[in-house]
């Protein structure tokens, strides 16, 4: 499993959670922009919206299992890792109510639930708000997923 298989779960758990149903309901308009956006919006994208950014990732435990366990289609010795990658997502909507709930749908799909293969917990880190404009709300929610994935470990025997 790679950075980019998160990603890929992440979206899928939006979807899964209808997350996208709670944001076009309060566009008004039916714009064919994403709802979710990684890294960035266009410049043309209706609120509210949700920017989804990768921190940093990191290694936080290593082990080398037990036994012969080889990696699929190799005969490398297999070893785990546990990772753990910062996501946070943030919405610009044009209230603080709107954000509010919208934050609280994203917490409610993410929080602590595994929901991949591999996914032992997902932790909080924090969460706020803030007016970036006369009709503009952003609110920021940070979570740090930590997983597991197999690697070839160096044997010499």
């Amino acid at each position: 499993m790679t950075t980019s298989t998160l990603i890929r779960a992440i979206k899928s758990r939006w979807d899964a959670k209808n997350l996208d149903d709670f944001f076009t309901n309060l566009r008004g308009s039916t714009s064919s922009l994403p709802v979710l956006c990684d890294t960035e919006a266009r410049p043309s994208t209706p609120f509210p919206y949700c920017i989804f950014e990768q921190g940093d990732s990191r290694t936080i435990n290593r082990m080398s299992g037990a036994g012969d366990a080889t990696l699929p289609e190799t005969t490398e010795k297999q070893g785990n890792e546990t990772r753990q990658t910062e996501i946070s997502f943030t919405v610009h909507a044009k209230t603080k109510p709107q954000c509010e709930t919208l934050i609280d749908k994203i917490n409610q799909a993410f929080k602590k639930v595994p929901f991949f293969t591999g996914h032992l917990n997902t932790q909080y880190v924090t969460d706020s708000g803030v007016r970036s404009g006369d009709n503009e709300w952003q609110w920021v929610i940070v979570f740090n997923f930590v997983y597991d994935i197999a690697v070839a470990l160096n044997v010499t025997e």
